[in-house]
């Protein structure tokens, strides 16, 4: 009798134990749903505005006269970094936000992956961290804008065109992304650098939403093919 009562008591708490599992597994799903309900709607493939204009007369023309201040070595083939790829104003360049409650990814048409944290984690410790082209990006959210922290950028120019400012590897990187209507995006960003930069860089640039693809197209680099000279008319650098 005494081992049928052990027995009826293991077997009760191992169903408890069970049934406490399983009601915790279901509220996980359930409080995930709830954070993404809580975040904004930024399906679609998205492109800037220059970019969106440059189909146009006017718009290339615009983009035309700002040729001249590209490197005859510069080519868009291939993955351009960061904050290069946040402003290129051309048609081809386009990107897509996947929004989670974890993290928010942007996949752009040249390869380009940011991998956008907000999870609550912390930059990598500076043993752990080191430049590369996109850096290191974490977030968080203020009411329905993604603030964004980007830090451990590969030193270099701001952008590949004759002029710009060069940054070290101590640039810090602030955006702050939201919708500003249904087909609009903006990213209000600020860069500080105080061994690159007399003073802090701020910049808005916006995005169209792309109505007429449903899917993010590759660029084709076969051939090494220069895009931006494709679209501005400048030979590749023989």
């Amino acid at each position: 009798m005494r081992q049928r009562a052990y027995l009826a008591a293991a077997v009760s708490q191992t169903v408890l134990l069970l049934a406490g599992s399983n009601s915790s597994g279901a509220a996980e799903p359930a409080v995930r749903a709830q954070r993404f309900a809580r975040l904004p709607d930024w399906v679609g493939v998205w492109q800037t505005e220059a970019g969106a204009a440059a189909v146009s007369g006017a718009g290339a023309r615009a983009a035309a006269a700002g040729a001249a201040s590209l490197p005859p070595s510069f080519k868009s083939c291939g993955p351009v970094g960061f904050p290069t790829i946040m402003n290129i104003p051309l048609a081809d360049f386009m990107f897509e936000l996947l929004v989670t409650p974890e993290q928010t990814l942007l996949v752009s048409t040249d390869g380009t992956v940011r991998h956008i944290y907000t999870d609550g984690r912390s930059h990598p410790k500076p043993q752990d961290l080191w430049p590369t082209p996109a850096g290191d990006s974490i977030g968080h959210w203020e009411g329905p804008t993604l603030v964004v922290d980007t830090i451990a950028r590969e030193p270099g120019p701001v952008a590949p065109i004759r002029g710009s400012p060069v940054l070290s590897a101590a640039a810090h990187f602030t955006e702050r992304l939201h919708r500003l209507d249904v087909d609009t995006l903006e990213d209000v960003m600020t860069i500080d650098d105080p061994q690159g930069l007399k003073q802090p860089l701020h910049s808005t640039i916006r995005y169209t939403r792309a109505h007429d693809l449903d899917r993010l197209i590759p660029i084709d680099c076969e051939h090494d093919r220069n895009i931006i000279g494709d679209h501005l008319g400048i030979a590749p650098p023989r």
